[in-house]
């Protein structure tokens, strides 16, 4: 079965209230950052009382830094301690020479293998900025503990004159997240509504990632559009409603 998970900055300055409010959505996992030593205990006991778990844990890995497997070191204990199955990152190598950020996402993979987790990359540059520079990517860092975060709105954010899932295709054998975001589709435009309400065709996404085998966590992120200012009311019905947009699809059976 699918899995839909979300993350708690969907709900805006309500963040807060999404333990509430997604078991009332039917929804079951979250997307959150990797807890501390100190606040492991406390989030482990807010997701149990609310009858979700952590599907994925956003971490941190800087590919740019000879010591990133050293800093590394504390997040690797928590996030075995979560026993979540997937670890969100956003990497760029900027002036560091590929190879060299290849050989380290590499190193990362074979700590993260012994304990069950894959590590996903966000579509964001310049690692994973869009299907072709994600393909080098995957193949350079060549670890099945390192994949990608396909992220649908994002595809659009960075890139001009594409199709988002002609992009996907490109890397889906590689693909280990899905980011589900929606998007007007302009490039460099912050426009991320309600699923449903832009130009991403959610159906034709998952769809496509059934027929190749898909079976990792599909997570809401829901990051608005500039400018706007919205009330609790609105930015909770945000959420729900793209909850409904998935269910009218079929996405939930």
């Amino acid at each position: 079965m699918r899995k839909l998970s979300v993350r708690p900055g969907s709900f805006g300055p309500y963040a807060n209230e999404a333990y509430d409010r997604l078991p009332e959505m039917g929804i079951q996992y979250v997307e959150i950052a990797v807890p501390s030593r100190e606040t492991i205990s406390t989030v482990k006991a807010e997701l149990s009382a609310a009858g979700l778990t952590a599907l994925s844990l956003q971490g941190n890995f800087d590919v740019k830094s000879p010591t990133a497997l050293t800093d590394f070191e504390p997040d690797l204990e928590m996030i075995a301690a979560m026993e979540s199955p997937y670890l969100f990152l956003s990497v760029k190598h900027e002036e560091t020479p590929e190879g060299l950020a290849y050989e380290r996402l590499h190193a990362l993979g074979e700590v993260l293998k012994p304990i069950g987790v894959t590590a996903v990359l966000e579509t964001h540059p310049d690692m994973i900025s869009n299907g072709d520079i994600a393909l080098k990517t995957m193949q350079g860092v060549n670890h099945p503990n390192v994949l990608v975060n396909f992220d649908t709105a994002n595809i659009y954010f960075y890139n001009e004159g594409i199709n988002g899932v002609d992009e996907m295709r490109k890397v889906i054998d590689y693909i280990g997240a899905i980011h589900l975001k929606d998007t007007d589709g302009g490039f460099k435009n912050w426009h991320f509504p309600a699923l449903g309400e832009g130009i991403v065709d959610f159906l034709d996404v998952y769809q496509t990632l059934d027929e190749h085998g898909y079976d990792g966590p599909y997570t809401m992120e829901l990051e608005g559009i500039e400018g706007e200012s919205l009330s609790r009311e609105e930015h909770i019905a945000r959420v729900q409603n793209s909850v409904s947009h998935m269910e009218k699809l079929g996405f939930m059976t």
